[in-house]
C-alpha cells in the first residue's frame, strides 16, 4: 500500500491531501472523502484514516484533503466567503479524483462534508456517493452545534449573527451563507449509485427523503456509534466499525471489476512542499510533510524559506486528535512564528492522527508507552535541520509529553497548556523500553512520580495511585488541604507537579504553563511555594485564565491563549 501527502488546488492558497493507492498503482475506482466541518471533523479523523485504509486494501484508490482555511491546508479560518472556499474545494477535490482516470468515481461524507459533496454531485453528477451521517442542511447544522454548545461549554450566545461552537465560531457571513445550504432545495441526479447512512434513533427527513428517491439507484443503512464518534471524544468502537465495514463493502460492490492505472504523476509533483505564506520582504513560508523515525511519525514542517539556523517549535498532537491542534491553534502559531524567523513541527505521536505504530503497538492510546522514544526520534531529525534550540509546545497530553520530552532530553523552553499530571508516575516514562513496570491502560493518564525510589512506601504509593482512578476516592483526595499534599511529597508517597517545572527551570528551560482555574489548583499541590519562587525567579512564567475550558472549547480560549503563547515564544526565542 502506498499513502502520498500531497498538495492541489491553486498555487496561492494550496490544499493539502493524503493520497491513499493500491498496489500498482492500479485501481478499481477514485473515492473521495469529504470531512465534517469543526469538532466533529476533529474526532472524525481515525475513522476516515481506517475507512481509508481499508478501502485502499480492497483496491480502491481515496484522497482525504482539508478543505480552505481547514487542517494543513492554507488560509484561515476567520478569512472571508467560508462556504464558498469549502465548496470549492470539494469541487477541486472530486476533479483530482477525475483527472486520474479512475474508472469510477465517488465520494464519501460525513455530516456536512455528505451536504457539500452531494451540492458538488448536484454540478455533476458521481458514478457513486455515499452520504454518512448527513446533514441535510445548513441550518440544521448550526441548530445542532449551537445545543451542543450549550449543554458542553455554556455561556451566552453571540449577538452578532455569528453561532459560536465548541472550539469555532462562524461569523455572520459564514452563518448566512450556511443556511442557504438545503439539499432538498436542489433537483436532478447525483449519482448512479447512492447509499445513504443514517443514525437509527433519529426520525427520517421527509423533503431528504423525497429529494432522494429520483437522485440515483438508492441503498440504505445505518450509522452506528455516531454518537460516541462525533460528541463525545473521538470514540471509536465496534459499532462505528461495523458502519465503515458497510461502506466498505457497498463501495466494493460498485467499483469496476477491473482495475485500471492511475495518472498520479502530477499529484506527486506537489508533494515535497508548498507555499502556505508569506513574511516581511515577501519572504515565503514554506510547509513540508515530513515522516520521521521507526514508526513514521507524520508531521508538518512550517518555516521561512531559505531560513537560516533558527530554533524550532514541537507542537505535540492532543488527546488522539491530530497534530493541527485545538481549534487548528497549532497551523496558525507555526505560520506566526515562521514569519518571526522560528520553525515549527506539528507532529503526531506514534498510533495517533497520521502517524504509524511501532511493532505491537495499540492505535489511539492518548499516552503511549512509545512517547519517549517517538521524542528522542523527532529531536534526532531536527539535529539535521541545523535546530538552535527545541521548545516543545502541548494541550492536556501533548502538555504531559512537551514536559516529558524536556525532562528526558533537555529543552530551550516548555509552553505547557492545561497539562494533565494523574496516574501513571512520570518517571515510569522516563525509563528506557523494556523496564519491569508495565505501561499504562489504554488513554489512561500518566501523572506524578515518587520522588524516592526506595522500598518504603511502595505499596501505600500503589493504593493512592489506585485511589485516585475512583470517583469517589477522587473527591475525598480533592478536599485534601495544601499541607497534606505537601506532607505526601516530603514522605515521597507523592510528588507534586512542582518538582516537574522546578527541575525544568534549573536546567534552563524557560517554562511558560496556561491553565484554567481547575488545572491551576491540581497544578499547585503541594508546590505551590515553590512555584512562587519559580515565577518570581524569571524561570517560570504561570499564566491562569480563570474560565479557560480544559480542551479549549470556549469561545474565546483559542485566541486568547494563542496571544500568549506566541508573544512567550518570540520574546525568548526569536533572533
Amino acid at each position: 500500500m502506498t499513502r502520498s501527502s500531497i498538495w492541489f488546488g491553486p498555487g496561492d492558497r494550496p490544499l493539502f491531501g493524503m493520497l491513499h493507492l493500491p498496489e500498482h498503482g492500479t485501481a478499481r475506482a477514485g473515492v473521495v472523502l469529504c470531512s465534517p466541518l469543526g469538532r466533529e471533523d476533529l474526532w472524525a479523523h481515525s475513522a476516515y484514516r481506517l475507512l481509508a485504509e481499508r478501502l485502499e486494501e480492497e483496491g480502491i484508490a481515496v484522497l482525504r484533503f482539508d478543505y480552505d482555511g481547514t487542517g494543513d491546508s492554507a488560509g484561515e479560518q476567520h478569512d472571508g466567503s467560508r462556504v464558498a472556499a469549502w465548496s470549492a474545494s470539494t469541487a477541486q477535490a472530486m476533479e483530482l479524483m477525475r483527472s486520474t482516470g479512475a474508472p469510477v468515481v465517488a465520494a464519501v461524507g460525513m455530516r456536512m462534508g455528505a451536504l457539500l459533496a452531494a451540492l458538488d454531485a448536484v454540478r455533476r453528477p458521481l458514478d457513486a456517493l455515499v452520504l454518512w451521517d448527513p446533514c441535510w442542511s445548513g441550518r440544521s447544522f448550526l441548530r445542532e452545534q449551537r445545543a451542543l454548545q450549550a449543554l458542553s461549554v455554556g455561556g451566552p450566545e453571540p449577538t452578532d449573527g455569528s453561532v459560536q461552537t465548541p472550539g469555532f465560531r462562524y461569523d455572520a457571513e459564514t452563518v448566512a451563507d450556511l443556511q442557504r445550504l438545503d439539499l432538498a432545495g436542489t433537483e436532478g441526479p447525483l449519482a448512479a449509485r447512492l447509499f445513504v447512512v443514517t443514525r437509527p434513533d433519529r426520525p427520517p427527513d421527509a423533503r431528504a427523503g423525497e429529494r432522494l428517491a429520483g437522485a440515483g439507484k438508492l441503498d440504505t443503512g445505518s450509522a452506528l456509534g455516531q454518537q460516541a464518534l462525533l460528541s463525545v471524544d473521538g470514540r471509536f468502537g465496534s459499532d462505528a466499525q461495523r458502519t465503515i465495514e458497510s461502506i466498505v463493502a457497498w463501495l466494493v460492490g460498485v467499483a469496476a471489476e477491473e482495475p485500471v492505472r492511475l495518472e498520479v504523476a502530477p499529484l506527486l509533483a506537489r508533494e515535497e512542499g508548498a507555499v502556505v505564506g508569506a513574511a516581511a520582504e515577501q519572504r515565503r513560508i514554506v510547509e513540508r510533510p515530513v515522516r520521521i523515525g521507526s514508526a513514521g511519525l507524520f508531521g508538518i514542517l512550517t518555516e521561512l524559506e531559505d531560513a537560516a539556523r533558527a530554533p524550532v517549535a514541537v507542537c505535540f498532537n492532543t488527546g488522539k486528535s491530530r497534530h493541527v491542534g485545538p481549534s487548528r491553534l497549532w497551523v496558525d502559531l507555526a505560520r506566526m512564528w515562521a514569519a518571526r524567523g522560528i520553525r515549527t513541527l506539528r507532529v503526531d505521536l506514534s498510533g495517533l492522527g497520521d502517524s504509524d505504530t511501532h511493532p505491537g503497538q495499540r492505535r489511539d492510546v492518548y499516552y503511549p508507552g512509545e512517547a519517549l522514544r517517538d521524542i528522542e526520534e523527532v529531536a534526532g531529525f531536527l539535529a539535521g535541520c541545523e535546530a538552535s534550540g527545541l521548545v516543545f509546545v502541548g494541550l492536556c497530553s501533548g502538555a504531559y509529553h512537551a514536559v516529558l520530552g524536556a525532562l528526558a532530553l533537555g529543552a530551550t523552553g516548555v509552553c505547557a497548556c492545561n497539562p494533565v499530571f494523574t496516574g501513571r508516575p512520570i518517571a515510569h516514562d522516563l525509563r528506557p523500553p523494556g523496564g519491569a513496570e508495565a505501561g499504562p491502560e489504554p488513554g489512561a493518564a500518566p501523572g506524578p512520580a515518587p520522588v524516592a525510589p526506595s522500598g518504603m512506601g511502595t505499596a501505600l504509593r500503589r493504593r493512592i495511585a489506585g485511589l485516585a482512578r475512583r470517583d469517589a476516592a477522587r473527591a475525598v483526595l480533592r478536599a485534601l488541604p495544601d499541607g497534606a499534599w505537601w506532607a505526601l511529597d516530603r514522605l515521597g508517597l507523592w510528588s507534586a507537579p512542582a518538582t516537574y517545572l522546578e527541575t525544568l527551570v534549573r536546567a534552563g528551560s524557560s517554562v511558560l504553563v496556561v491553565v484554567g482555574a481547575e488545572e491551576a489548583v491540581h497544578l499547585r499541590r503541594g508546590g505551590a511555594r515553590r512555584m512562587r519562587r519559580l515565577a518570581a525567579g524569571g524561570g517560570l512564567r504561570f499564566d491562569v485564565i480563570e474560565d479557560l475550558d480544559h480542551a479549549m472549547f470556549g469561545p474565546h480560549d483559542r485566541d486568547r491563549v494563542l496571544e500568549i503563547v506566541y508573544a512567550h515564544v518570540v520574546e525568548q526565542f526569536a533572533a
